[in-house]
């Protein structure tokens, strides 16, 4: 029986004594340092207003196009179900941040616009992830941003850690108070703010 691989470097000639177990344990003790150098890059204000808003919210906002989405689309595109998308727009609805309006071509269809505050926020958020960036980069020399990007670039071409389905039942099951914006833990905006990658939190 053929036995499993490990991860592609792992079969690669070491650079050093550092064995995988002992790469993989510091890279999870260097991560919580590379986000917080992120982070405090973010405005007080900003982390106070990300404080109570779910990466989920957080990602619809910033995603709405000048049209909004149908429900469907938002189910889609946050990988989500279509009651757990409801609840997200509702709850996006009760902050002031997005609002229902009937398609201007078909009135049975629902879309969700952001509103004006929304689109501040998405405003804001997207500057403070630009900030976040460039707190990291400012860190390093040109040589290694440029091999920063290049290993960000093998892992986002790389096979996806989880299927649609796995991921929207994680958020699904999410303990209450898991998808707040800058609270602990994957998928939490104050990682957002420090990658491009989406979270998969609890969509309230």
């Amino acid at each position: 029986m053929q036995q499993p691989q490990g991860p592609p470097w792992a079969n690669e000639p070491a650079a050093g004594p550092r064995s995988e177990q002992a790469t993989i344990d510091r890279f999870l003790q260097l991560r919580p340092a590379v986000l917080e150098v992120m982070r405090a890059a973010t405005s007080a204000s900003l982390r106070e207003t990300l404080g109570s808003i779910t990466s989920h919210q957080l990602q619809l906002v910033a995603r709405l196009p000048e049209d909004g989405l149908t429900m469907q689309q938002v189910a889609a595109v946050l990988g989500i179900s279509g009651p757990a998308a409801c609840t997200l727009v509702d709850r996006l609805v009760s902050r002031g941040l997005g609002e229902r309006r009937a398609d201007g071509h078909d009135r049975r269809v629902v879309r969700v616009v952001a509103t004006e505050q929304g689109r501040r926020l998405a405003r804001r958020y997207d500057a403070a992830q630009h900030d976040g960036a460039a707190a990291l980069l400012a860190r390093l020399t040109r040589r290694q941003a440029g091999a920063l990007i290049e290993v960000m670039e093998a892992i986002a071409g790389g096979p996806p850690i989880r299927d649609e389905a796995s991921m929207a039942a994680s958020g699904a099951g999410s303990a209450p108070g898991a998808g707040s914006a800058l609270g602990r833990g994957g998928g939490t905006p104050r990682e957002l703010l420090a990658s491009a990658t989406a979270g998969r939190a609890n969509p309230r």
